[in-house]
């Protein structure tokens, strides 16, 4: 079962609260976010996507897809990668990845 769904060549965004296993992940001292997804034979269709940070305390965040980042229907991986201002990388979900379905459009 995805985690998020959408259909082909919708923009919707990609919202998720980024959690650790201590819950909430305060990105207040985060310099970037970016938005990474690849199929499940392992090609990248999203590399380093600009995320939008909507909450910093409670790591509220959102990718806004591209008509190009959702051209092709199928399954998908998807991960967020925080850059902290001291230059420390943490990726999220730290286990596993985001399901990601992209259905086929009728028309």
């Amino acid at each position: 079962m995805a985690d998020f769904r959408t259909k082909q060549n919708d923009t919707k965004p990609i919202w998720t609260h980024l959690q650790d296993v201590n819950g909430n992940v305060n990105l207040t001292n985060a310099s970037s976010v970016v938005f990474n997804m690849r199929d499940l034979d392992e090609v990248v269709k999203v590399s380093r996507g600009v995320c939008t940070i909507v909450t910093a305390t409670t790591g509220y965040v959102k990718y806004p897809f591209q008509a190009t980042d959702t051209d092709t229907n199928g399954f998908f991986k998807g991960e967020f990668e925080v850059t902290w201002s001291d230059g420390v990388i943490e990726t999220y979900p730290e286990n596993g990845y985001i399901d990601i379905e992209i259905t086929d459009d009728i028309a």
